[in-house]
């Protein structure tokens, strides 16, 4: 073996022993993209339940001029409430550790029209007289207020109630937004298009 012969292998050897950049990306590859992950899903994990509680936050400027946000147990009635027929009560409460306001819209079952709103600040407990009927309910929530076309704006968070819910003249159904793992009433999280649509 000559000393060209012995360099060639002494460098073939060399090579062998520390692996190529190549390998040495590939190795790293996985393990970013598994750091990445376990970034993402907790940042995610606590992202949504903020914005289940609190909206989307707003990071562009306000939707328009803020309002006053109107008085507990106002109501916004539509032309398609027929108030003639016999009268139930409908009860709204929002504890005052819970700083945003609602409106809370009943919908006739059957038809899916629009039969009232109901506005309830923060703190309070009110009870409203509503027809007799079959509702699906919706609540959208926030801080400021920017009246009814845009609700609380960009950071609107809107829930609709998951079982109807039956006003009699015996019965006057009511919803406690009082937010509990071990609460009694399902909600699911809406866009904000299907609140007055």
């Amino acid at each position: 073996m000559g000393i060209a012969d012995r360099d060639y292998m002494y460098d073939r050897t060399r090579a062998a022993d520390r692996p190529s950049r190549v390998m040495q990306s590939e190795i790293r590859r996985p393990q970013r993209r598994a750091i990445a992950v376990s970034v993402l899903v907790a940042l995610l994990s606590i992202a949504v339940p903020l914005i289940n509680q609190y909206g989307i936050p707003s990071f562009a400027g306000p939707s328009g001029p803020i309002l006053s946000f109107p008085s507990s147990g106002d109501v916004f009635i539509t032309a398609s409430a027929d108030l003639r027929r016999g009268q139930s009560r409908f009860r709204v409460a929002v504890p005052a550790a819970d700083r945003r306001n609602y409106v809370v819209l009943l919908t006739a079952a059957d038809t899916g029209e629009r039969i009232m709103a109901i506005y309830c600040r923060s703190g309070d407990d009110v009870v409203v007289p509503v027809p007799i009927g079959r509702y699906r309910v919706l609540a959208a929530s926030g801080l400021d207020w920017y009246g009814l076309h845009d609700l609380f704006g960009r950071s609107t968070h809107v829930e609709e109630v998951i079982p109807e819910m039956v006003a009699t003249v015996l019965n006057g159904p009511g919803i406690v937004f009082r937010r509990r793992p071990d609460g009694n009433l399902p909600t699911q999280t809406m866009p904000k298009s299907h609140f007055f649509g």
